[in-house]
């Protein structure tokens, strides 16, 4: 196999001391090695939540909507919006993790990679506390500092998430 060679084909060229030009051809590259598993692969900045475990599902909260990712998902790019991240592994137990936002990528290969500035069991979180700073922030949000009121839209919108969740 010539790959250079590949990757052009000759065509006719115009008149003129050359004969044939070489175009390039769009071509894809070949795909590593396909799992039979889906294969998760979860990281945050601080720490390696999931180093690729197999799983059965996983479920995410994409700017699309809520997606289900299972083996042979087509490869995708998506981006996260706050939300819970469901985890089915293979004796069908279910983890959830809240994120904040990230990036999921689904390989060819059957391996998706999560990445998120922050993730929490959702089982570590006190539904009373957030009822408390949902509050909080919903009185900042009506300020008349801009800042402080956009700041606290922000909370609001991902404490009701959560909160939504917790039910």
């Amino acid at each position: 196999m010539q790959p250079f060679m590949n990757a052009f084909r000759r065509v006719p060229f115009s008149p003129g001391i050359f004969k044939f030009a070489a175009i390039p051809r769009r071509g894809y590259a070949q795909a590593a090695q396909k799992n039979e598993k889906l294969i998760l692969s979860m990281a945050l900045p601080y720490r390696t939540v999931f180093d690729k475990v197999p799983v059965t599902q996983v479920d995410l909260p994409t700017e699309d909507g809520e997606m289900g990712v299972l083996k042979d998902h087509v490869p995708m790019v998506q981006c996260l919006r706050p939300g819970v991240i469901q985890i089915t592994d293979e004796s069908n137990a279910v983890s959830k993790y809240f994120v904040s936002g990230g990036f999921a990528v689904q390989q060819p290969s059957n391996e998706l990679s999560v990445t998120s500035p922050e993730a929490f069991k959702l089982e570590d979180f006190s539904s009373s506390v957030v009822a408390q700073l949902l509050e909080k922030y919903r009185a900042e949000a009506a300020s008349s500092d801009e800042k402080v009121a956009a700041e606290a839209s922000i909370r609001v919108g991902v404490l009701e998430t959560l909160s939504g969740a917790l039910k």
